[in-house]
């Protein structure tokens, strides 16, 4: 299992607060299938905040691109 890695100046309680704030804004969309999780892909998706598109853009070139391009980020990334 590789090691977990975080961003520089990462703590729970920094990471709460966004929830917080970002939950009632996209829970009726989010309820409704009009926006899809992203970021479950990555290995660290569930310790954080889960990064939220509508669906239909998920099918963007230029976002499975972006998405790619994170994902090979955080692949080589380097232990903190």
């Amino acid at each position: 299992m590789s090691p977990v890695v975080q961003p520089q100046g990462f703590t729970p309680a920094n990471t709460q607060g966004i929830v917080q704030l970002a939950l009632p804004i996209v829970s009726d969309a989010l309820n409704a299938g009009q926006l899809a999780l992203v970021l479950d892909q990555f290995p660290l998706a569930p310790r954080w905040v889960k990064i939220m598109v509508p669906s239909a853009r998920l099918e963007l070139v230029r976002v499975k691109l972006l998405f790619d391009g994170m994902a090979a980020q955080m692949m080589s990334a380097e232990p903190v």
